[in-house]
């Protein structure tokens, strides 16, 4: 090989390095290039300068389309001696969670940094920038027929009930609780779980919780979701609660798993205290004797009276109790569950500033709208918005859960949070009335001639 040829590849490898005398930038994917969905990517940023830093460098959010992208965590000093020429570092985290199949590509973006210079003056603004990356995340062909998706290292499904006696009586109330939580994954990626009832039972379902906690200092992520719902027994008979199945991707042994919880099953019994009518005839017999013997006693008709009036409300209660009580719980539920209440929960956690509960209602709310199937994301709901001032209220949500603790850290403000994702909803709610508006036109110009 002629000395010109070495030259050449001398200077193709080298040259970067060698001309490397200020600051610089490597971004680089640390999972590997082919991912499962859901699995978190490590995108691990290293930021480089040749004397040493004068002030924090400046991370920025990203966003990757299709995914989650929790912002950097807490950073990393570092020290690197290239081409002789010794460069301090700091290198921070970026976690990726791809949604659905497919390429993924994170755009090149650029970092803020500050230095000291030969005088050991601090240096000016200076920008540097990482590179794109790109990767890939696919679905194992086992999953590929499932209605859901999970992938996680460490999937836990507990059932809790009470009371744990397998007989009870008509009208009596019985709790199933379910909770599920999942290392190393977010808990939006946890199904919606079914607790319905067979016929003789009414059911009414709580609102589900959903937590996230961890992802900072190397700690796993842990995301969580608790449902539970109150039967009311309301005829006799023998019945069984199904049992519920949850089927995950477990990320380190790279296969299908399935976590069940038990059916449960119990014994309705009659209830002679539900049964049990008001002794009517003796009451307005005895009134009727007080009244004739009494006459002009008008403190013994009122009286009397009163207690007719009880004994028929004593009579109603005791017949009918258990179906008022039963009606009444449903209206309450259709209330508790209605969108304008999940939203309501939403408002009330942005006026107290409280971000985790503005997270779990805003993602709650969405849910109960419909309109994000099979399971309501941030991302779904930037794509659907597509508001720049919605977006960024959003990613400043994510920066307070899931950004570094700093002292110095600004205080998280929900009021464009909350007026952005207003009015989102308005806009829903007129869409929705506009559609409703020329279903009996479409109808009527099908008949026209």
């Amino acid at each position: 090989m002629n000395r010109r040829v070495l030259k050449f590849w001398f200077l193709l490898l080298a040259g970067p390095v060698l001309a490397q005398n200020g600051p610089f930038v490597r971004a680089e994917i640390q999972t590997g290039k082919v991912v499962i969905v859901g699995q978190p990517v490590i995108l691990n940023v290293q930021v480089y300068v040749p004397t040493w830093f004068t002030s924090a460098p400046e991370f920025p959010e990203i966003s990757v389309s299709n995914a989650i992208v929790t912002p950097p965590g807490n950073s990393t000093n570092l020290n690197e001696r290239i081409a002789g020429q010794s460069y301090a570092g700091i290198q921070r985290e970026y976690t990726i969670y791809p949604q659905i199949p497919g390429e993924y590509q994170v755009e090149s973006f650029a970092i803020s940094v500050r230095y000291a210079l030969e005088n050991a003056q601090p240096s000016a603004p200076t920008i540097v920038k990482a590179g794109a990356t790109h990767f890939r995340a696919q679905l194992p062909k086992e999953a590929e027929s499932l209605p859901y998706f999970i992938s996680t290292s460490r999937l836990t499904l507990r059932q809790t009930i009470k009371p744990e006696e397998d007989t009870l009586k008509v009208g009596d109330a019985l709790e199933r609780r379910i909770s599920v939580t999942v290392r190393d994954a977010l808990s939006m990626v946890i199904p919606p779980l079914s607790l319905e009832a067979p016929s003789g039972l009414a059911v009414y379902p709580a609102s589900p919780t959903v937590t996230d906690k961890g992802g900072e200092r190397g700690e796993p992520h842990i995301g969580s979701r608790v449902e539970s719902a109150t039967y009311i027994m309301q005829e006799e008979g023998d019945y069984e609660l199904p049992a519920i199945e949850i089927s995950w991707w477990d990320l380190s042994a790279n296969k299908l798993r399935r976590s069940t919880v038990a059916a449960v099953k119990f014994t309705a019994i009659p209830n002679p205290e539900l049964s049990a009518e008001f002794p009517m005839e003796k009451d307005s017999t005895l009134m009727e004797t007080e009244a004739a013997a009494q006459g002009k006693n008008n403190l013994v008709y009122f009286l009397l009276a009163a207690a007719f009036v009880l004994g028929i409300l004593y009579w109603l209660l005791r017949r009918y109790g258990a179906a008022l009580r039963a009606r009444y719980a449903a209206a309450q539920y259709r209330r508790r569950e209605s969108e304008a209440a999940y939203f309501n929960r939403f408002r009330r956690a942005c006026q107290k500033n409280n971000a985790p509960e503005a997270m779990n209602n805003l993602l709650l709310w969405l849910n109960k709208t419909g309109d994000f199937a099979p399971a309501a994301t941030t991302a779904s709901l930037v794509h659907k918005a597509a508001d720049p001032e919605l977006t960024g209220a959003i990613n400043g949500l994510k920066e307070k859960l899931y950004g570094p603790k700093q002292p110095a850290q600004k205080e998280w403000d929900s009021k464009i949070l909350l007026r952005t994702v207003s009015n989102f909803r308005k806009s829903r709610k007129r869409k929705l009335t506009s559609e409703k508006g020329l279903a009996p036109l479409n109808l009527l110009l099908v008949f026209l001639p």
